[in-house]
């Protein structure tokens, strides 16, 4: 990606001082999910403040594989980079996000439970719990649903920046706050390949669009194998295309 022009940058928390050293842009937040949002918000400043003359980012996770030719020639195609706002549509529930950030504190605390076993099952009740809360928010709360941007992959213009960095309700996780701080929906329902335990295959002409693949199934080291795999263009098509299946 640099080689062709694109910065790439990873960021994470828990410094004492908010730089950028080498790749990694370093902030003093936790780095922990219930303050995703004030890291996220932190390092927009500080890219900001190191490269004033940014247009537009993507801001993807490491779950994720890009495709740097399509994921160019789609940046290629976007008219205005610095009022940009875009990514694959997800919606989220207002009401479920209250709760949200209760579920975040859980996953928190989970992490200090030494047992193994105790803590599998931790996480998949308290899991399972929010699974529930969150459909049965949006399937009969219809009024409270707002689209926005998954933060598994977003672009987002300069034009944002500052309203990001300004917003104070934080109770959201960062993706969703995103959206509320920017106050406008997403310019494009970006597609995006999902490697889940139960993932659709597409069609040929469909793989030679998509830039970004995601990886979640219940095996992450299957998932970063499978990463490494899919480099190997021939390997992605004859695992993802119905023609091939």
């Amino acid at each position: 990606m640099e080689e062709r022009g694109i910065k790439c940058f990873f960021y994470e928390g828990g410094a004492k001082e908010c730089k950028i050293t080498g790749d990694t842009i370093k902030v003093n937040i936790p780095d922990d999910l219930e303050n995703c949002s004030r890291k996220f918000i932190k390092t927009l400043e500080t890219l900001k403040l190191y490269y004033p003359e940014v247009s537009m980012i993507y801001r993807t996770n490491l779950s994720s594989y890009i495709d740097v030719d399509n994921f160019l020639s789609y940046i290629s195609s976007i008219d205005d980079k610095e009022d940009f706002y875009a990514g694959k549509k997800c919606v989220f529930n207002q009401l479920h996000a209250n709760y949200f950030r209760l579920h975040c504190k859980l996953e928190t605390y989970g992490r200090m439970i030494k047992s193994e076993i105790l803590s599998v099952g931790y996480f998949t009740v308290n899991r399972f719990i929010e699974s529930v809360i969150r459909n049965v928010c949006l399937r009969f709360f219809h009024k409270f649903n707002v689209e926005f941007a998954s933060g598994s992959g977003f672009f987002l213009g300069i034009n944002h920046f500052n309203k990001i960095i300004s917003y104070e309700k934080l109770k959201y996780v960062d993706d969703v706050m995103v959206r509320l701080a920017v106050d406008k929906d997403i310019d494009s329902d970006i597609e995006r390949f999902d490697y889940t335990k139960k993932f659709k295959f597409i069609e040929k002409d469909e793989l030679e669009k998509i830039f970004h693949y995601r990886f979640k199934t219940e095996n992450r080291d299957f998932d970063a194998n499978l990463m490494m795999l899919i480099d190997d263009y021939k390997i992605r098509e004859k695992i993802s295309t119905r023609d091939n299946n």
